[in-house]
């Protein structure tokens, strides 16, 4: 009976600093039966009872934090979805996922409720982590299927004959992306395609230019307007120096020019 009283004040009632030299006291002190008054005296001065509310007080505080971190991981799993398009392969179980998430919106967050809204947050992230990794094959291959279309269209005007190492370089850049996908690195390798794609197109506007001019040589076109045949192979000179420099939109930019002026002498 002693032994089941000592346990109750010792757990039950201490939740004091004192709690630890109680109940090495109580070890030392245990079989001296005429000093149990005095443990339980001693008990009852120093201890004070653990309130319930207390523990209300502890998870009032601790559940807005579990629904944050829900909530957080909800919106950056959808996001990841969204950034890889994954509405446009999955459109029926996007809309349904979409529905499922406006819907927790709508509850209320009084703290009666806040473990049944975290615990359908982690579940909606779940699925968009699961549509989002069955996106990716999907768009990883729409992605190879661009960039090997503008390689290939590059490749047919003959340009790359001339210039071979601007092929190899949007080639390296090509080969880095798809091992990023593999490594499962998608931000970077999505930027590191767009990259690629971006080289093979700007190749491509420039390779138009210079099948223009070699066909304005070619017909003798070059003498009817000199001035703009000057102006259009210094155009075509800025492209390649500024896109040696690596500022791809200005040497875009400056390849479409020397595209429009060589037109403009066919004309």
């Amino acid at each position: 009976m002693k032994k089941r009283l000592l346990f109750l004040f010792t757990s039950g009632f201490c939740a004091t600093p004192y709690r630890k030299y109680i109940v090495l006291t109580l070890c030392i002190c245990g079989k001296i039966r005429y000093l149990f008054p005095l443990l339980l005296f001693f008990i009852f001065i120093f201890c004070k009872p653990t309130s319930v509310s207390a523990f209300s007080s502890e998870n009032s505080l601790f559940l807005p934090v579990v629904f944050n971190e829900s909530n957080g991981r909800a919106d950056e799993a959808r996001k990841r979805a969204i950034d890889f398009e994954s509405p446009a392969y999955f459109p029926s179980e996007w809309e349904e996922v979409e529905a499922q998430y406006a819907d927790v919106y709508n509850m209320s967050k009084s703290t009666g409720n806040e473990i049944q809204h975290a615990d359908a947050l982690s579940n909606i992230a779940d699925i968009y982590d699961d549509i989002f990794r069955r996106t990716i094959p999907l768009y990883t291959q729409a992605v190879e299927d661009e960039i090997m279309f503008a390689r290939d269209e590059l490749i047919q005007t003959g340009f790359t004959n001339f210039f071979p190492k601007y092929l190899r370089n949007s080639d390296k850049t090509a080969i880095l992306a798809m091992k990023q996908y593999e490594a499962k690195d998608y931000y970077k390798a999505r930027n590191t395609a767009a990259d690629a794609l971006n080289d093979y197109r700007i190749l491509f506007i420039g390779a138009k230019a210079f099948l223009v001019r070699q066909e304005i040589i070619n017909r003798g076109f070059s003498l009817n307007n000199s001035d703009n045949f000057v102006k259009a192979d210094e155009a075509a000179q800025r492209a390649i120096y500024e896109y040696e420099a690596g500022n791809k939109e200005a040497a875009k930019a400056n390849a479409e020019e020397a595209l429009f002026r060589y037109n403009l002498l066919l004309n």
